[in-house]
């Protein structure tokens, strides 16, 4: 029932009909994503009922990977970091061995120039290429670097 309550004042506030002060939270709850049924009211307590005990699909693509463009913005920040840091290690300057090193990268021209930007500070991912692209940061660095991380744990590496 409180989940209930707090769908409906979440999805109050954000058509901007507060029915709770959320104080310091409002900022968040502004932006939160909430549970709805079918017809895209907040989710009640027993439509999440039927859902979690699997008499109804669950309604939200659990497959696909959200990613914020401000996440994801980081996270290419804190990749280019960490290729960098590799790069240094192996004796190798950011600066000027960006293009060699990132010719290296996987993937087609386009993805190796964005690569190369990238070790230079001056290109990020989008959120939607970011899982591919984390995968890619994982395989390059296992074979340039010897740096041996999964997609999952380097992305969850990248998040800290």
């Amino acid at each position: 029932m409180a989940l209930e309550y707090c769908n409906r004042a979440i999805d109050a506030a954000q058509r901007g009909q507060f029915i709770t002060n959320f104080g310091t939270l409002t900022p968040l709850i502004m932006n939160a994503t909430l549970m709805r049924d079918e017809q895209g009211n907040p989710a009640t307590a027993g439509y999440m009922i039927e859902v979690f005990t699997g008499l109804r699909p669950v309604p939200v693509d659990l497959t696909k990977v959200t990613i914020s463009p401000s996440d994801a913005e980081v996270i290419s920040q804190k990749a280019a970091r960490l290729i960098r840091k590799l790069m240094v290690v192996a004796d190798l300057d950011p600066v000027e061995d960006a293009e060699v090193v990132g010719g290296k990268f996987p993937g087609n021209p386009q993805q190796k120039q964005v690569a190369v930007e990238l070790i230079k500070g001056n290109a990020t991912w989008n959120a939607d290429e970011l899982e591919e692209q984390i995968g890619k940061v994982s395989k390059f660095c296992k074979l340039q670097f010897d740096y041996e991380r999964t997609p999952q744990e380097l992305m969850v590496e990248l998040k800290k």
